[in-house]
């Protein structure tokens, strides 16, 4: 469906000059919508026509699709994730930072498997220590030197099931994992 969009402008002369062109889709603002929110992008030309001045919007569009992006990547970014200790204490702990737990190997396991881990280079104490899943210790490896990089779980130490374990530096939690030991 074709449709023509009358167009007037004043000529050279002062008059109004009218052209019809074919109807494409276009958009435009209100400008008495507009007026009561930018009034300076608004312009009266006599008591019965107003327009609008799109130069003056593009600024502050810009500046709202700025705005906007950042909320975007906010709730988009990926939330850091936070140890117990954090959420406590509402603050990170610089030793967490740079110490490190990773994922035992092999994990499932039923003969034994490694728990590697590195420490800050001022960390004073630290331990790995593992928990069932009702929150019991079942297993401790305490007073880790930095100077060694993992620990070794034998299955028949603990009961098949799944367990949790946690690297602690200097009484902060660094992270916390999960293994799974079968029978």
């Amino acid at each position: 469906m074709s449709r023509k969009v009358q167009v007037r402008f004043l000529g050279d002369k002062g008059g109004a000059t009218r052209l019809s062109y074919p109807t494409m889709k276009n958009y435009g603002i209100i400008a008495q919508e507009l007026r009561e929110v930018v009034p300076e992008a608004v312009k009266i030309m006599d008591e019965k026509n107003i327009c609008v001045n799109y130069d003056a919007l593009v600024p502050i569009l810009v500046e709202a699709i700025k705005e906007l992006n950042l909320k975007i990547e906010k709730l988009t970014a990926k939330p850091q994730l936070k140890s117990t200790n954090e959420l406590l204490t509402g603050h990170q702990s610089d030793k967490g930072q740079s110490s490190q737990l990773f994922q035992n190997n092999p994990n499932p396991f039923n003969f034994k498997t490694v728990i590697k881990f590195s420490l800050h280079p001022v960390v004073k104490s630290a331990a790995i220590l593992i928990f069932d899943l009702q929150g019991g210790l079942v297993l401790s490896f305490t007073d880790l030197q930095k100077n060694c990089c993992n620990v070794v779980v034998d299955a028949l130490a603990l009961k098949p099931g799944m367990y949790l374990y946690s690297l602690i530096a200097d009484d902060l939690e660094v992270d916390t994992k999960r293994m799974i030991i079968t029978k």
